[in-house]
Parts: C-alpha cells; sequence; structure tokens
C-alpha cells in the first residue's frame, strides 16, 4: 500500500500533485501548514529567511537540536523524513517572477501586515496563474483565516491596515504548538476544499473567513457573499 493509500479514493488527494502551493514563513503557522500539505502530496514552494530560536519552539514544529539554524534547513530535513521528498527551496526576493510561474496556491504564514500587503499585491498582479491567496493571522489562543480568490478581492483588503496600528500582545501570548496545528489544519481543509470545487466540481465550502475564538470553543464563518455563522462547538 502506497502512503497516501488511507485518503487516495478523494478528489483533492487525486489533484494535489498537480497543485504548487507556495508557503511563506515557516513559523508558528507555516512549519505545521507544510508538513500537513507535504504529506497529501501537494508540491510545495517554501519561503522563510529566519533562524530558529529557543522561544520558537514552543509554537513551532522544530525541535531542541535545530536550535541555531535555519528553518528552512530544518523544515526540509524533517518533511524529507515525514513526507518522504525533498521541497523546492528558494532563497531571495520573494516577489521575483519565478513565484507567478511556479506557484498556483499562495500562503501567507507571516508576522507583519506590510509583508501581507505585498503577498496580496503580488497575488492580485498574477491572478491568471495564482488563483488562491490564503492569509493565516494568531495568537496563543485564537485565529483567522482568509481564503480569497478574485471574486473577493475588495471584501480582503478591507481587513488590511498598518503594522503600527497592531495592539501590543504580550510575548507569552503569542504562539501555541496547538493552535499552530489546529489553524494549519483549518487552512489544509480549505485548500482541499478550493482543489474540490473549483478542479473537481465538487459541491463542497470555501468559506471567506474562519475565525476560531480557542478556549471559549467558538468559531465564526464568513462566507464570500458576506453571510456569517456563528458556531459553538
Amino acid at each position: 500500500m502506497s502512503k497516501t493509500s488511507r485518503f487516495s479514493s478523494i478528489s483533492w488527494a487525486k489533484l494535489a500533485a498537480s497543485n504548487r502551493v507556495c508557503i511563506v514563513g515557516l513559523g508558528g503557522i507555516g512549519s505545521w501548514l507544510s508538513l500537513f500539505l507535504s504529506r497529501i502530496g501537494y508540491q510545495t514552494i517554501l519561503i522563510d529567511f529566519d533562524t530558529i530560536e529557543e522561544h520558537n519552539l514552543g509554537g513551532q514544529l522544530y525541535a531542541d537540536s535545530y536550535v541555531g539554524g535555519k528553518k528552512i534547513d530544518a523544515i526540509n530535513a524533517m518533511l524529507t523524513d515525514f513526507a518522504g521528498y525533498s521541497n523546492r527551496q528558494f532563497y531571495g526576493d520573494v516577489f521575483e517572477s519565478f513565484m507567478a510561474e511556479y506557484c498556483t496556491i499562495l500562503v501567507s504564514a507571516v508576522d507583519k501586515m506590510s509583508v501581507r500587503r505585498q503577498l496580496f499585491e503580488h497575488f492580485k498582479a498574477n491572478l491568471a496563474t495564482i488563483k488562491l491567496f490564503v492569509d493565516g493571522r494568531m495568537n496563543a489562543e485564537q485565529y483567522t483565516i482568509y481564503f480569497v480568490t478574485a471574486d473577493c478581492l475588495e471584501e480582503y483588503e478591507k481587513t488590511l491596515f498598518e503594522d503600527d496600528e497592531i495592539e501590543d500582545t504580550l510575548c507569552t501570548n503569542k504562539a501555541t504548538s496547538h493552535f499552530g496545528a489546529s489553524i494549519a489544519s483549518d487552512i489544509t481543509k480549505g485548500i482541499n476544499n478550493y482543489v474540490s470545487i473549483y478542479q473537481a466540481n465538487e459541491p463542497r465550502r470555501l468559506p471567506f473567513s474562519i475565525t476560531d475564538e480557542g478556549y471559549l470553543f467558538i468559531r465564526q464563518i464568513k462566507d464570500p457573499d458576506g453571510n456569517s455563522k456563528t458556531e459553538s462547538i
């Protein structure tokens, strides 16, 4: 039996290898997401320039032995072990033309709003090739995800603001492993649904946004048409 035999009959599993997902940022969201997508079989393009520090270990997919090394190198080594192949890697300006050529889904897993805005502008300029933009935002016990297609650009743009408008958050309330894995899981489900809807014509749901209020066990889901629904779980 193959590694994917437990889910190989599902539509998104059959189509995963034909989709190239670029993940910018391999921290509390991107490190977990790279594992989940790679195990399914998506082609992943990973971009990060940071070094692993001890405080990263509480919320990101890194072992103690990787402290001091580059995140991109550690993730590549782990994915080779856990997913069985070596991912594409690029070092350089994330807005170079190769992203438009190689990427079909672009994921923003960064901290700074200014970088989010740059990635979104890149998405808008390359709608012919990049079909889905995903933006994940989180702290230790709350997260929001935006799934942006060409028909909801203006709605997403309303969520952007300047970095100096962000409320200061305590360093001790910024990230946890279980919420990093949880937001990455929801992003994976959204990407799978996108592939099933737009490439296999299945009647699945792709929300515009998901907000999980964490310890309150409350989720708010907003559809592209503006309708929102609050669910207690």
